[in-house]
């Protein structure tokens, strides 16, 4: 029997902006990105390490990375909420329960 945890986080795009004065005068001012971050959330951060420290193989996906299909897909097939883990066909919400599961499916032993 093969195991299959897949996590679900969001990240959110975050442009870094600077304000210039290109001829001297504020009303030329202009607003122009710098550089362009993906940030998320704690929650999210702390469920991808936990997956990683115990040492299971996942599969992470990044709803904020994906195409609408795979958005609606996800929407579709429950997940509602990040981080979220499916572990063989469930569904676990939140970083409390991808904890308590991470810890056991570590322990399962392996074949």
């Amino acid at each position: 029997m093969t195991e299959s945890l897949v996590l679900f986080i969001r990240s959110e795009k975050v442009e870094i902006t600077e304000w210039t004065l290109p001829g001297g005068a504020a009303c030329q001012g202009a607003i122009r990105a710098v550089n362009t971050e993906r940030l998320m959330s704690e929650e999210d951060k702390k469920a991808i390490e936990t997956l990683e420290k115990t040492g299971l193989r996942f599969t992470l996906i990044d709803l904020g990375l994906v195409g609408t299909a795979e958005r609606v897909k996800a929407r579709l097939d429950g997940i509602k909420l990040t981080p979220t883990l499916v572990y063989n066909g469930q569904k676990y919400e939140g970083l409390r329960q991808i904890i308590t599961v991470a810890k056991d499916a570590a322990n399962v032993p392996r074949k």
